[in-house]
């Protein structure tokens, strides 16, 4: 591991704040957390940055290895030590927390379950923001990997191509809203630290929806210009780990029901906040969520009811008749994901 000076060695000898804040919420994160500050320590900029690292209380040996960390680089480690659980309270307090303490112009997002793991991410990306001021966003690929750093077949973002460059509007609501799923990943985001300030001072009324801070931000972002792409892998996001926001609030069925009508709520109250700009992505995302939520629920007589045909998107005759089977023959999912993992 590099020394504090020898990551500073290419910063202005005279800097006194930050270019860049990293965001790093942790909690209950011992196996992980140093692997993530790693990440942001293997940096290598010619501008200074900060690491402000959140503990939310943690009941494990996080903390301690934060502590450990600041010692070693204290003019770049920022700690915030709680005392009382925030994430718990519901009430976006975490959020107000940390803002004061992020001095960078741009700041970049990781949690503590997740790491990046290409030096140059932090350059990149604050290269592409400076060169283009009108840039809302900067984002890259990710590597998915399984709780214990393996890695899996998974890259996002899935599906779409797209090469290094700006991504137009639409094909960002498409990807972030009419696909209903985390698309990028928050390990990915850059973007203006003024966004977060404004969101703060006036907060937009699909706030208020849902605990997916990132699917917010992704939003607002949307509609304050276009976002940028890296094509090349520079964090990874570790799936399904200990303490993640998955497994506390999107693991059950009556979670992922409650999320999926908040979800749909936020929507329709971004479709008004944005002036109905991108409704049709808006109202395609709610007939897909619907859809992703049966799916992924095994609820296929509800997707081949004719009643619910208008609340869904057009689902292919192949994939009709596969439900078809499956409402007989249930096992026949588990020999497919079992193909499709290991084959």
């Amino acid at each position: 591991m590099r020394t504090q000076e020898e990551i500073m060695k290419k910063w202005p000898t005279n800097w006194t704040t930050p270019m860049v804040s990293v965001r790093c919420i942790t909690y209950n994160q011992e196996s992980y957390i140093a692997k993530a500050l790693d990440g942001f320590l293997m940096q290598e900029t010619d501008f200074p940055f900060e690491v402000i690292v959140h503990d939310d209380a943690s009941t494990d040996r996080t903390a301690d290895i934060i502590r450990e960390y600041v010692a070693k680089f204290p003019k770049i480690i920022k700690p915030i030590y709680e005392t009382e659980n925030q994430y718990s309270k519901r009430d976006g307090s975490i959020a107000r927390i940390m803002l004061p303490f992020l001095r960078g112009k741009y700041v970049a997002f990781c949690e503590g379950d997740d790491y990046w793991c290409d030096a140059n991410k932090l350059q990149l990306q604050y290269e592409a923001m400076e060169q283009h001021p009108e840039c809302s966003i900067c984002l890259h690929k990710v590597q998915v990997i399984y709780e214990n750093g393996e890695k899996t077949k998974r890259i996002m973002p899935a599906g779409k191509k797209f090469k290094t460059g700006f991504i137009t509007q639409d094909e960002y609501a498409y990807c972030i809203i009419s696909q209903a799923d985390v698309y990028f990943h928050l390990s990915s985001y850059f973007t203006k630290t003024d966004f977060l300030i404004r969101i703060q001072r006036n907060k937009p009324d699909y706030y208020k929806y849902s605990t997916a801070g990132d699917a917010k931000l992704q939003r607002f972002c949307l509609n304050e210009g276009k976002p940028f792409f890296i094509d090349r892998i520079m964090s990874c996001y570790r799936t399904q780990s200990r303490g993640s926001w998955t497994l506390r609030e999107h693991s059950t069925k009556e979670q992922r029901k409650k999320h999926m009508e908040n979800m749909i709520k936020l929507d329709d109250s971004f479709d008004n906040y944005s002036n109905y700009r991108f409704h049709n992505f808006i109202e395609y995302g709610k007939k897909y969520r619907f859809y992703r939520y049966l799916d992924r629920f095994s609820q296929y007589k509800e997707l081949l009811k004719k009643e619910n045909k208008e609340k869904l998107p057009p689902i292919p005759i192949a994939r009709k008749i596969y439900y078809r089977i499956l409402s007989v023959f249930p096992w026949v999912r588990n020999v497919v994901i079992f193909l499709r993992k290991y084959v």
